[in-house]
């Protein structure tokens, strides 16, 4: 993996929880983290599962993914979520405000609220370029998960 990529995750083995991912304000572009994204899928999530000793059909659980403030595209952001929901990682807050995310990368989101393990619980996707169709999209996807937890 390249080394100008410096992410902050930690383990809580107790609890089965990668704790925290971290590269907010890293002016992380798509290159960078598809990259990352390789790396997931090369070993990293197997190593944590084994690690967390997690049997294969249980959801991996990231507490807070945090991605904000880079140059984040659609693609790289289908490939995030592609990554996430093959290898069943539940994601419990996703922020990747002040990106570059247009329609194709709000629609990808939409399918990880959709078809994650668990719901998410928090998500920040302010400042990108959401249309109508990725929003719509989104708000179904919420509301078609009954284990989303709703507040009044």
């Amino acid at each position: 993996m390249d080394s100008r990529l410096s992410w902050r995750s930690k383990f809580n083995v107790e609890s089965g929880l990668l704790v925290a991912t971290a590269l907010e304000r890293q002016a992380y572009n798509d290159d960078h983290v598809l990259r990352l994204v390789d790396f997931l899928r090369g070993g990293f999530l197997a190593t944590c599962r084994a690690q967390l000793r997690l049997l294969a059909n249980t959801p991996l659980c990231m507490y807070d993914l945090n991605l904000g403030h880079n140059r984040l595209g659609d693609a790289c952001v289908h490939a995030l979520i592609q990554a996430l929901v093959e290898h069943q990682v539940h994601v419990q807050a996703l922020r990747l405000q002040s990106n570059r995310i247009g329609e194709a990368g709000g629609c990808a989101v939409a399918e990880l609220i959709k078809k994650g393990p668990k719901p998410v619980v928090e998500l920040d996707l302010s400042h990108n370029y959401l249309g109508s169709c990725a929003t719509r999209k989104l708000l179904l996807a919420a509301a078609i998960r009954r284990d989303l937890p709703l507040h009044s």
